[in-house]
């Protein structure tokens, strides 16, 4: 990067300071106006929990701004930072907009196709469903640009797959030294190649994580705006429980977890797969063979730079796919009720 770039990167103050200033501006928008004339309305919109909701909206609509910007910011980088090393400037855009088309399709239908919730309309706050409508469709516009990078690592996956198979298993320095052509050195392509690949999965690997973590962040605040909303339903009409159940903030948790699962999940298991196949090249069990004293080292040290030493299930980022949005959602049903909420 350029002295000229690096003095153009906002510095850790100005981020913190821009972060709280779109926090100010969304909790102003999604509170203009809210009052639609009656002592109900002025009631309800000056009680502690509609501030507490319009805050946690603000705070929404900041994080989805931020979180878009960062997207984009990050599939105009050079695709190489990324480890899409086959990645043409037109994949990228395309991919993008096919990303842009399905999570409108999917807005459509979670959002504007189906029937306003008769709790939340019942509010006396002036345009509630448009309000509530405007906060996770600027949440679902934050995800575009994510999820195009998560099918983009997943087509360079398959590259990666290629590129692998093209690879001859490395010799394997053995114990006796018997003349059975398994010990000495591969040839100098092979390590070159074997290299590249490695840092490769290692950068695919940091994308990866960038979009699971964004995707989390996304999904967190979007369902505890929706537990505050319930905590802010439920004040305004305490006898009507059953009206807006916990178990809405538990599904809508649910769904999320089940969309995330589906998406990121298959390409955090592709990237396994190739990064498995690559230390099986470098490190190959040869049965029958009884390896050299550091051969067993060296094939850990190869999973744990390419982050195979903890199982699948155990790994972070499915951790955040599947058990963030759920744990968010249980406790935005149920520190509310402790507080009396």
């Amino acid at each position: 990067m350029s002295e000229v770039m690096k003095r153009r990167v906002p510095s850790p103050p100005a981020l913190t300071i821009g972060l709280l200033v779109a926090i100010g501006v969304g909790v102003w928008l999604v509170g203009l106006a809210a009052q639609t004339g009656s002592s109900d309305s002025a009631r309800f919109v000056a009680s502690t929990e509609w501030t507490t909701w319009t805050i946690a909206a603000g705070l929404s609509v900041a994080v989805f701004v931020t979180m878009l910007v960062l997207g984009l910011a990050a599939i105009v980088r050079p695709p190489h930072d990324w480890g899409l090393e086959t990645t043409p400037d037109r994949r990228r855009f395309g991919y993008l907009a096919v990303a842009l088309l399905f999570v409108a399709a999917l807005a459509g239908i979670l959002v504007f196709g189906s029937t306003p919730s008769k709790p939340v309309a019942s509010l006396p706050v002036e345009h509630i469903i448009w309000r509530t409508r405007g906060v996770l469709v600027t949440g679902f516009l934050a995800m575009v640009p994510w999820l195009a990078l998560v099918w983009l690592a997943h087509a360079e996956c398959f590259q990666v797959k290629t590129t692998i198979e093209r690879l001859s298993p490395w010799p394997v320095s053995t114990t006796d030294h018997d003349d059975d052509g398994l010990h000495g050195r591969p040839d100098d392509a092979g390590v070159e190649t074997t290299r590249q690949t490695i840092e490769q999965l290692q950068r695919l690997w940091r994308l990866m994580t960038r979009c699971v973590g964004a995707a989390a962040i996304t999904i967190v605040v979007a369902i505890v705006t929706s537990g505050a909303l319930r905590t802010a339903f439920l004040a305004y009409a305490p006898g009507r429980s059953a009206d807006f159940p916990a178990s809405t903030v538990l599904l809508f948790g649910l769904l999320f977890a089940l969309l995330q699962a589906a998406i990121g999940l298959p390409l955090i298991t592709s990237w396994r797969a190739r990064a498995r196949s690559l230390v099986d090249v470098v490190n190959p069990v040869r049965f029958g063979v009884r390896p050299a004293d550091g051969w067993l080292s060296d094939r850990k040290q190869l999973e744990q730079l390419l982050h195979l030493d903890v199982p699948l299930l155990r790994n972070p980022l499915t951790a955040l796919s599947l058990f963030a949005p759920l744990l968010t959602s249980v406790l935005a049903v149920f520190i509310p009720q402790l507080t009396g909420g």
